[in-house]
């Protein structure tokens, strides 16, 4: 295969001598951080066991727990990630209920099993 030079890509990346510029570096690193938190938000779920879900047309939408209640709680490293606060079912036992951040599903009873989302 002939290669054959055909000029430098100068400008917001890479400098006349073909070398990283300060906005490239900053980049590469904001996206290093990105994959840690990402990294550090999967282990910090997994500790949270998610809820079961199912949604026909015809009868809605249900979430229930095997073991525990469901409740919705907040992806915090979410905003880092996206710039947007979301936030996930998972189940808590009955003494983790009191907790901060932890929200009911509208209409289901406080120690439900399953909730109609």
């Amino acid at each position: 295969m002939n290669l054959r030079f055909v000029g430098n890509l100068v400008g917001r990346y890479y400098n006349s001598q073909g070398q990283q510029t300060k906005f490239l570096k900053g980049l590469e690193a904001k996206a290093a951080r990105g994959a840690q938190l990402l990294e550090k938000q999967k282990i910090e779920e997994a500790k949270l066991p998610s809820c079961n879900s199912r949604w026909s047309q015809h009868e809605g939408g249900e979430v229930w727990c095997d073991v525990g209640y469901p409740r919705l709680v907040q992806r915090p490293l979410e905003i880092a990630l996206t710039g947007k606060m979301s936030r996930k079912c998972a189940c808590f036992k009955e003494e983790q209920l009191g907790q901060p951040g932890l929200e009911a599903y509208t209409g289901c009873a406080y120690l439900s099993k399953a909730c109609p989302v």
